[in-house]
């Protein structure tokens, strides 16, 4: 009956560590998602703000300096408009 308790323990031991790595898993994945989610957001916005600038006829030079954003970009969103 020892050995057979030993075994049971090890088998709830290794249904235990696999559930403990499940959770570990998912939690990674949910932060991960959040952090990709937040980011999206951000640039989403940011894509906004730039359209706003250029519609009101904001110098180039001034929205490269309010938004980081390269010209290149800037003018590939103007040609959105």
């Amino acid at each position: 009956k020892t050995l057979e308790r030993f075994h049971e323990n090890y088998l709830m031991d290794r249904k235990f560590d696999r559930y403990e790595a499940r959770k570990e898993g998912i939690q990674q994945g949910i932060k991960k998602g959040v952090k990709k989610g937040r980011k999206e957001g951000k640039e989403e916005s940011l894509i906004e703000f730039t359209k706003k600038m250029l519609s009101k006829n904001y110098n180039i030079q001034e929205i490269i300096d309010l938004t980081g954003l390269s010209e290149k970009e800037i003018n590939k969103l103007a040609e959105s408009i």
